[in-house]
């Protein structure tokens, strides 16, 4: 079992406002609070010396690393969404319209 995945199909481009006020909540929870909490943990256990047998600092910096990647993903979540005001109920589906040509719903 290697690490290949396979390609998934892209998800939808539209977002609800609770979608993306959830996102926005967890961006700033990251970013303000814990990755913060996390910084400061890791200056005082690299002030303590050797970092090759530090495993605070160790597992600290590793922490950052996943926080600075999740920030990553939620900016470029929220910057490459359309937002949706009524919900996405309707997506996808065609209209028709009097003279007969289909019509996407937006």
């Amino acid at each position: 079992m290697g690490r290949y995945r396979t390609p998934q199909q892209p998800g939808s481009k539209y977002i609800t406002a609770a979608g993306a006020a959830r996102l926005r909540a967890e961006l700033d929870e990251l970013w303000r609070r814990e990755r913060p909490q996390v910084t400061a943990a890791v200056a005082a256990a690299a002030a303590q010396g050797d970092r090759s047998e530090n495993a605070e600092y160790t597992y600290g910096k590793r922490r950052l690393r996943e926080i600075d990647r999740r920030v990553r993903f939620l900016r470029a979540r929220l910057a490459s969404r359309y937002f949706r005001a009524g919900g996405c109920r309707g997506i996808g589906k065609v209209r028709l319209s009097r003279g007969g040509e289909a019509d996407r719903a937006r």
